[in-house]
């Protein structure tokens, strides 16, 4: 081991951290960049009632009866409202003013560092978060076809094969 690895690890048991309730609040939120993908569902500076009435709302539309379709239908909520985050987002990059509160800042950085790539990391975000949604959606649709008796298909998943560039296929 160097020198300098010591000397941090050194310095590193020295740190204390902070102490109180309120710093220990501020520190943990020190990774948050945008907010696409944070573990905590509503951020500080989201409205929680406008959340409980985007939330109300697919409850009356989804009508879940029992756990597992309260579960699928609290996903598609959580993806709904990060795919409504997202949305903001690439609207405020396209803005000359910037009405959204989420924009501060470390969030223009957290993009600005992919090296002007910032609609293909929205896009990949995007995609991971419609994804999530839609299946949700679907299994929900299923599970509810299962309990009323309809018939339901099992799930398709596909494997796509790219051994070669001029051969494309699909594994069965």
């Amino acid at each position: 081991m160097n020198n300098k690895a010591i000397t941090n690890r050194t310095n590193a048991l020295k740190s204390t951290g902070p102490k109180t309730k309120k710093g220990k609040a501020i520190a943990s939120q020190n990774a948050m960049k945008h907010g696409l993908l944070s573990q905590k569902l509503i951020l500080e500076e989201e409205s929680h009632q406008e959340f409980d009435c985007f939330r109300q709302k697919l409850y009356q539309a989804l009508l879940p009866i029992g756990a597992l379709e309260e579960i699928l239908v609290e996903k598609i909520v959580s993806s709904g409202w990060r795919f409504r985050r997202l949305i903001k987002v690439e609207k405020s990059f396209f803005e000359e003013e910037d009405e959204y509160a989420l924009r501060p800042p470390e969030f223009c950085d957290a993009f600005k560092k992919s090296g002007g790539n910032y609609m293909q990391i929205l896009s990949r975000y995007e995609s991971a978060i419609e994804k999530s949604f839609y299946k949700a959606i679907h299994e929900l649709q299923r599970v509810q076809g299962m309990r009323l008796g309809q018939p339901v298909l099992a799930p398709i998943a596909l494997d796509i094969n790219v051994s070669d560039i001029n051969e494309v296929g699909f594994v069965s």
